[in-house]
């Protein structure tokens, strides 16, 4: 996706990677409380209502099904986690697109009633509970545009597994970060159109991902990236008279 980041973390064996999307989950979810802080500090100080919005949404492609239930189990303590995978039925894939619209805050101002008959997907909490929503799912199972689905509008995704094709790399990164309230808010801020982490085990996956990526420059992720994605996304937020 132009203008997006791409990083790769490197692990020693397969097994590492639960582990590390675990620390994602919790490192964004802390990033997130510090910059919602902070950026409503900000816009208090301008004489602004700072917005009540407070998650932070992140996307997780798995290559199958087992790892999407692997890290949705694994990640279950440490934020919302929604699943969205081939055996759910219309309504309740519905009811998972529903709650990622919620928090990106695009549901209720692109479609009215967006929510009627998903009361049990309602996502938002007091303005002091910063959590991360995470939506968990595979490449067949993402939002379609064919289907009328609108792509997610997040600011992270996290590649469990390296694409296999340039093709799928850039339908992840289209569909995840895509979509969203881009532009300026009424204090100038655009949106950054966000981060892409692959974990990467060998060095044939680090070669891989560097083909899938074409010309993205991919970067060893620094200790920054997610500070910078939250403080990214609340900046935008509060900026952009989403409430």
């Amino acid at each position: 996706m132009e203008g997006a980041r791409h990083f790769a973390v490197a692990l020693g064996a397969g097994a590492f990677k639960i582990p590390t999307v675990a620390d994602l989950v919790r490192a964004i979810a802390d990033a997130a409380s510090h910059a919602h802080h902070a950026t409503a500090r900000a816009s208090t100080r301008r004489g602004s209502a700072p917005s009540s919005s407070s998650s932070i949404p992140m996307a997780v492609l798995c290559g199958s099904r087992d790892a999407v239930d692997d890290v949705a189990a694994a990640c279950s303590k440490l934020g919302v986690i929604r699943a969205l995978h081939a055996d759910q039925d219309a309504d309740e894939r519905k009811g998972v697109l529903v709650a990622c619209a919620r928090s990106t805050w695009r549901a209720g101002s692109d479609d009215d009633d967006a929510g009627d008959g998903d009361e049990e997907f309602d996502t938002r909490e007091p303005s002091d509970a910063v959590r991360c929503v995470c939506m968990v799912t595979t490449d067949a199972c993402l939002p379609s545009a064919a289907s009328g689905e609108a792509s997610l509008g997040f600011p992270l995704l996290v590649n469990y597994d390296v694409p296999r094709t340039k093709e799928a790399y850039a339908r992840r990164a289209r569909v995840a970060l895509g979509g969203g309230k881009g532009g300026a808010g009424r204090g100038g801020i655009i949106r950054s159109p966000g981060v892409v982490v692959t974990l990467v085990v060998a060095d044939d996956e680090t070669e891989l991902l560097r083909e899938v990526c074409g010309d993205s420059r991919v970067e060893t992720m620094p200790v920054s990236a997610l500070e910078e994605v939250a403080m990214n996304w609340f900046a935008y937020i509060n900026n952009s008279g989403i409430r």
